[in-house]
């Protein structure tokens, strides 16, 4: 007997990462889902987010990948509102989007990414649809409208005509084939969901076949085609008209039906006499999530022959089955989905309440009561401004991620309100068109790994030599926090090429560096140029996909926030971070958290152009041209400004952000501090005053007064305009240089809802990350606003089998 062949997503690839040499590892794949508080806001409002990095196969956590690139993008003109770069911690992390209050409404874009998924292109991006409304909208308000793109299809047999409207055809297995009965399914295009359709097919001669109806925009009907005919359809969906070929029958072949029974699926291979195929072999396959659990070869006996594939050997979630004849070639494929209910997830919520504090306890288990320890977040929302979506995490990870086409309202598959889930989501899975299941086309797909997973901040560079710029091999590269917030201390040594690779650092926020390069004496050797960080671009989706359809309440909630808006009540309480330093006329600016005045002092402005580079560096060009700056006498031949007797060293202002103060504004500082910071004022004076003129734009020189905190004293601020990438290509040794690490999160303060002129916003509590003991038992508690209402509790997690989880409880008060 001939032993069959076929795919399996299994292979050996080789990692080429930048501080270590080739590895072999088995290839593996990353999903993530981002669970937001709501899925529609205000402009003004703070999205808060948890992330979750799993397994792509199995649902666990999975800790491959650390840094998770998360934007926000408006759908209009793809334009990326915010970008943030997190932390992940064992597959979880968190942060919050503060959205401006000049937003338009309209739909955005969530997505999320890791550097490892860029290898296989969108596949794995994640994406979420956000509605976000403008503050202020207009007389009746603004209608917030979906706006829909064409859907792609696998079915190259769909022939749009010019009509009203599109209707395709999807034959169960794949193909239709001659004299064999066929289970057809149908799925209106670019319609209302909800859109009613009727239809007749018809054969070449315009004789009616059979006809065929539904009331939503999917359906199925049983035809058998005869050879030498060809078949079209016209009909109705909605008041629209459509005229559609059917797929043209296959002569020869196999076609192939699978029936859903209480614990297992009845697999039906059928096939006719024309294909001379009874008495040879074929396979038949069960995979999920690139896996295979089911292999059956079995010679074909009959045109009619059926399979038992008990449920019990299948894992939860969409399954592909797929039939490879005797040359080992796919013929038909089937997608199902897979719920055992002995693998499922029960979550109990008990609550109590005081005068000043709600109590709620979470337990998670399986139906069987065998607790378990989980993660998951949890949101509490007032029931009346709850504004919530259609998908959460069981429905993204087991469906929504599985499949290609956007999936409206996928929640409606799992509710057990919906007495016809199990129907609506066969029909979903009979017309998703051929091998257009993720892990079919990452199975026909041939993939190139060039990026590695990220297992932190990769801190790189090069050492040259000062003259020659030739790469110094064996340098020692130090990298220290310089600033007031120590991240530790990482260590290096360059390769031939001069490069050094630090891969797992890891810090929050902007921090003050000190880069050094010294050799086996502890001497300086040569000039130090740094890399930029984060060096992942962006995935871009291939298919813009029909924005996910929201309650339909949502408009009526958004404008009730808007409506406590505009009686002068805040829809947030806004951290304001003070990033750039803005001189607009006599106003106040801040430097480095102290408050400068400008009393009428004439600023000294120079555009530098091209005559310009001819300077060796800063220090030389201010010593020429500016009628203020004057030379240190010191040993490191530093610039100064003398005013009123003192000496005084400038600070920096570097595009808009300053460095940090040093020792002369702090006199309470002990001897060791004052010599630290005074090393930091060096470092950053070796950085900028040796910096190339070619490398700055601009050069503003400020006198300013300090205007509170204490007596009066005088500074000299450079600002300095840099062009792109000039901070990390400075060339000196050692180098001072700010450095944006991960994401630094705010912190949700349950306590401020009591507080006077609050947001009028529907979160009452947010957690984005809880940890359960391993019994499966979380305590959360949180102060109730003022307000007596009802509360509406989220929680969406996973489990340490892997098995998402999903509770919705209200609580009325």
């Amino acid at each position: 007997m001939k032993k069959l062949i076929f795919f399996s997503i299994c292979l050996l690839v080789y990692l080429n990462g930048a501080a270590q040499a080739p590895s072999k590892t088995k290839l593996f794949f990353e999903k993530a889902y981002l669970r937001t508080d709501q899925d529609a806001y205000i402009a003004g409002n703070t999205l808060w987010y948890s992330a979750f990095l799993v397994n792509a196969q199995d649902n666990h956590f999975i800790n491959t990948s650390k840094t998770l690139y998360v934007e926000l993008v408006s759908a209009d003109d793809n334009y990326q509102v915010q970008k943030q770069i997190i932390e992940l911690n064992e597959g979880k992390g968190f942060g919050d989007f503060e959205l401006d209050d000049s937003l338009k409404t309209g739909t955005y874009f969530l997505r999320a990414w890791t550097n490892w998924m860029r290898n296989f292109n969108d596949n794995f991006l994640f994406e979420k649809h956000l509605v976000i409304a403008a503050q202020k909208p207009k007389v009746g308000h603004d209608k917030l409208t979906k706006k829909s793109t064409p859907v792609a299809t696998g079915n190259k047999a769909v022939n749009e005509v010019k009509s009203d409207a599109v209707l395709a055809f999807f034959p169960e297995g794949g193909s239709l084939l001659n004299d064999v009965p066929n289970i057809v399914a149908f799925k209106a295009l670019n319609s209302n969901a909800n859109a009613s359709i009727s239809g007749t097919v018809y054969n070449k001669e315009n004789e009616a076949i059979a006809e065929f109806e539904s009331k939503s925009n999917r359906g199925l009907f049983l035809f058998q085609p005869i050879a030498g005919e060809v078949y079209y359809a016209k009909g109705k969906i909605g008041a629209s008209s459509f005229r559609t070929d059917l797929p043209k029958a296959l002569e020869k072949g196999y076609a192939l039906q699978v029936i859903e029974k209480d614990s297992l699926f009845q697999v039906v291979v059928k096939t006719n006499q024309q294909s001379n195929v009874l008495n040879k072999d074929v396979l038949l396959t069960a995979s999920a999530r690139g896996l295979t659990y089911v292999s059956q070869q079995f010679n074909l006996k009959n045109l009619q022959q059926g399979l038992k594939i008990y449920k019990n050997t299948l894992p939860q979630g969409v399954v592909s089955f797929t039939l490879y004849d005797a040359e080992g070639r796919p013929n038909c494929e089937r997608l199902v989905f897979v719920e055992n209910t002995n693998k499922s997830v029960n979550v109990e919520i008990a609550n109590s309440s005081s005068s000043n504090k709600e109590l709620i306890q979470v337990k998670t288990g399986d139906d069987k009561d065998n607790l378990s320890k989980s993660a998951f977040s949890i949101a509490v929302l007032k029931n009346t401004l709850a504004l919530n979506g259609n998908t959460d995490i069981y429905s993204y990870l087991f469906l929504t991620s599985e499949l290609r086409d956007e999936i409206e309202k996928p929640n409606q598959y799992f509710s057990l309100a919906n007495t016809a889930r199990k129907q609506d989501l066969n029909l979903l899975l009979l017309t998703q068109g051929w091998r257009n299941y993720l892990w079919q086309r990452i199975a026909d797909t041939s993939f190139v790994v060039k990026d590695i997973p990220e297992q932190g901040i990769t801190l790189s560079g090069t050492v040259s030599t000062k003259v020659g710029d030739k790469p110094i091999e064996g340098a020692n590269v130090t990298i220290r926090a310089a600033g007031k917030e120590k991240s530790g201390l990482f260590w290096a040594k360059t390769d031939r090429n001069g490069n050094f690779f630090v891969d797992d650092a890891k810090f929050l926020g902007e921090q003050l560096f000190r880069v050094n390069a010294v050799n086996d004496k502890a001497k300086n050797v040569g000039w130090l140029k740094l890399d930029p960080l984060f060096k992942s671009n962006a995935v871009k989706p291939s298919l813009n996909k029909v924005s996910t359809e929201l309650p339909e309440n949502v408009s009526d909630k958004l404008f009730e926030q808007q409506d406590l808006l505009s009686k002068g009540k805040s829809m947030t309480e806004k951290t304001i971070e003070l990033e750039e330093v803005k001189v607009k006329g006599n106003q106040p600016i801040i430097v480095a958290d102290v408050l400068l005045n400008d009393f009428g002092y004439k600023d000294e402005v120079f555009d530098i152009t091209d005559k310009d580079h001819d300077y060796q560096n800063l220090s030389h060009y201010l010593l020429a041209n500016s009628k203020q700056a004057g030379a240190d006498t010191g040993a490191n031949n530093y610039i100064v400004f003398r005013y009123g007797g003192q000496i005084i060293y400038p600070r920096f202002v570097i595009n808009g952000r300053s460095n940090d103060f040093f020792e002369d504004d702090n006199e309470t500082l002990d001897e060791e501090s004052m010599a630290a910071d005074v090393e930091v004022r060096n470092n950053i004076y070796d950085t900028y005053l040796n910096m190339p003129m070619s490398d700055i734009k601009n050069v503003t020189i400020k006198h300013l007064v300090r205007a509170t905190g204490g007596a009066s004293k005088d500074y000299f601020v450079v600002f300095l305009t840099l062009r792109e990438g000039a901070t990390l290509g400075a060339k000196v040794n050692p180098v001072i240089v700010r450095l944006e690490g991960y994401y630094k999160a705010k912190e949700f303060f349950p306590s401020d809802v009591n507080k006077p002129n609050q947001p009028q916003n529907a979160l009452v509590y947010w957690n984005p990350i809880v940890e359960t003991d391993a019994k499966g038992t979380a305590e959360i508690s949180f102060q109730p606003p003022a307000d007596k209402t009802d509360y509406y509790i989220n929680i969406q997690g996973i489990n340490a089998r892997g098995i998402p989880f999903v509770l919705e409880k209200r609580l009325d008060k």
